[in-house]
């Protein structure tokens, strides 16, 4: 049956590539010879299938060279071409086909690295050295996905991380860098960079998104924003590129994955200039891990210190939760590196091995949280290296089990947390990571609110939007807890199907503090209750044996020294409500996804507009 089905796929494609042919030849005097000469290549690539609906002469002309100039476009995008592109396509696939994995090669090992408890007194020596080195830090955010799996319509960045401010992932990254850059040792004039890759889909309302909110405090000329590409997607086996179902003169594209970023940091010349502009570090992470800046001054301070070329944030992993997971690669020559297996791949590694240990009680393998920090000048020069060119990997999901057709067209994809993987062995390199709590760096949205009923069933991070925010409130909770404050937990509410501790909600906004180091300096002492709502912002405000029960607002301007001593505050404060099903008023997406709403009752507010000392005890 098998050999049947290959010589009437064989048969077909002759026949589509003999018709291809000819329609291109009936056409060949409305082209020009640079569109010939590319058409009858791709058709030699066994791509004739694109032409042979091709009428003839005189008609549909202009589609014809819409058509070419598309495809040629993306000839050109694609190191190599389109020759090239096709011809990994069908290796990858055969791969795929046949279930060989692209770790085939390596025998996984655990794999050492450093460790990093916020509780201990080390973090604090490792904040400093990171916070001495922050002014040669760029900083890199991947966006170039939306909110659709979310259940939320708009870009991912411009998603509210919490509801107790209403700031957008991108407002807490912008405020974070905004915030590393007012206490780092600055050349006069020197704004740190903050470079965006972007997609087709969300770089007009990116840019949108920064515009309509005076780039949230930023002086627009640090930003930088980098487009990602696109490539054709293929529908077989045999790497047939797809046409739009929509029009048959527009080949089908789709996103080229993130590891983009680092192809568009070469050809764009950045990362060139940002070495040029004396820059030595660079920080990746991705679009919706509001707590991604908690850890990077101690793990910048560990790059810095152990003069580190690669650096990744990895955290405790369970088997079946789906992050990456952390492991020594080791080839048949004993080379061997230290690289993220993606989480569908680890066990096909593993073979018999489990992905327990039960003296840790969790994976000895750490989750990948995709937030890297470079040694710039070695990037640059594996950069240089590679052509900035990342491995790729497909990933179809086959119609049959012959494995020869797909359900929906597939594309070749790559990931930014391969990149390691280019580092030349002549380099020898000096990969490793910092793993660290979950709660004090990776609470990523990702998923939607089914999924996440799903995950949290299974006793699995949800990654939802509801605990997301959960999680910004622990992080804070936490790190209050280690500066000396008693915090009292809101019991376990569920909402969505998801539950979460709701409170109290603590919102410690990256003016007031990024690191651990910052808040021990800031806080002493005093309790919160667990109905409780703190929201502090401002780089001098300093609290003394606050009890608060109830909602307290904090705002200072910079050079307003302000200091809480002995404070008492009570009121009716804020709480989370279900959201109520029904009606003729539909909450808004944000609400939604997260199935409940913020109600205020009582607040006070403390807020200082100029610039002196001021101390509040009643």
């Amino acid at each position: 049956m098998g050999d049947l089905s290959a010589a009437a796929s064989l048969q077909d494609s002759q026949l589509k590539r003999a018709k291809g042919k000819a329609a291109l030849s009936a056409n060949m005097h409305i082209l020009s010879e640079a569109e010939f000469r590319f058409a009858s290549a791709m058709v030699g690539l066994g791509q004739g299938h694109l032409f042979g609906h091709w009428p003839a002469p005189g008609f549909q002309d202009d589609d014809k060279h819409r058509f070419l100039n598309q495809a040629m476009r993306l000839n050109g995008d694609y190191p190599g071409g389109l020759r090239e592109y096709i011809m990994n396509a069908r290796q990858l696939l055969l791969k795929s086909k046949h279930g060989v994995s692209s770790n085939a090669e390596f025998v996984p090992e655990i794999a050492e690295g450093f460790s990093l408890d916020p509780r201990s007194s080390d973090i604090l020596d490792f904040e400093r050295e990171g916070y001495a080195n922050m002014h040669q830090c760029a900083f890199v955010l991947v966006a170039g996905g939306l909110g659709e799996r979310l259940g939320y319509s708009g870009i991912k960045v411009a998603l509210p991380a919490e509801i107790t401010t209403g700031r957008c992932f991108l407002q807490y990254y912008v405020d974070n860098v905004l915030a590393l850059q007012s206490i780092c040792d600055m050349s006069p004039g020197q704004k740190l960079p903050f470079i965006i890759m972007t997609s087709h889909e969300t770089h007009q309302k990116t840019l949108d998104l920064l515009i309509r909110n005076n780039y949230f405090g930023a002086d627009r000329s640090q930003f930088i924003l980098v487009k990602q590409g696109e490539v054709p997607a293929i529908v077989d086996t045999e790497g047939h590129l797809a046409l739009s179902p929509d029009d048959n003169f527009q080949l089908m594209t789709k996103p080229h994955g993130h590891g983009d970023v680092h192809r568009l940091l070469y050809t764009t010349g950045v990362a060139q200039n940002l070495v040029d502009q004396g820059y030595k570090w660079i920080y990746f992470f991705q679009d919706t891990n509001v707590l991604a800046f908690k850890p990077l001054p101690a793990c910048l301070g560990i790059s810095a210190k152990h003069n580190l070329d690669v650096n990744t944030m990895a955290v405790p992993r369970k088997a079946g939760d789906a992050c990456g997971a952390i492991m020594k690669l080791r080839k048949p020559d004993g080379t061997s590196l230290i690289n993220n297996v993606e989480y569908n791949e680890v066990q096909d590694l593993l073979g018999d091995r489990m992905d327990y240990d039960p003296k840790l009680g969790e994976s000895p393998y750490p989750g990948n949280t995709n937030q890297i920090i470079f040694k710039l000048s070695s990037y640059l020069e594996a950069l240089t290296e590679s052509n900035g060119r990342v491995p790729e990997f497909v990933n179809p999901k086959y119609q049959d089990s012959m494995k020869t057709s797909f359900q929906t067209p597939t594309r070749l994809e790559c990931m930014m947390q391969d990149f390691p993987r280019v580092f030349p062995q002549k380099m020898k390199p000096e990969i490793t990571f910092v793993k660290m709590n979950r709660w004090f760096s990776y609470s990523p949205v990702k998923n939607s609110v089914s999924k996440g009923v799903s995950l949290a069933s299974v006793n699995l991070p949800p990654m939802t939007a509801s605990t997301g925010e959960a999680d910004v409130y622990i992080c804070n909770r936490e790190l209050l807890r280690i500066a000396g404050m008693e915090v009292q937990d809101a019991q376990v509410t569920v909402f969505n199907g998801i539950p979460i501790v709701a409170g109290p909600r603590i919102i410690l906004a990256p003016s007031f503090a990024v690191g651990v180091g910052d808040i021990i300096h800031k806080v002493k002492g005093g309790q919160i209750s667990s109905k409780s709502t703190l929201i502090i912002s401002g780089p001098d405000v300093f609290i003394e044996n606050l009890d608060l029960d109830g909602t307290l607002i904090v705002k200072a301007v910079p050079g307003a020294r302000v200091k809480l001593t002995g404070l008492t505050v009570k009121n009716k404060g804020w709480a989370l409500e279900q959201l109520k099903s029904g009606g003729s008023r539909v909450p808004p997406e944000e609400l939604r996804v997260r199935g409940y709403q913020l109600r205020k009752y009582e607040q006070r507010v403390l807020e200082f507009t100029e610039a002196g000392d001021y101390e509040v005890s009643t």
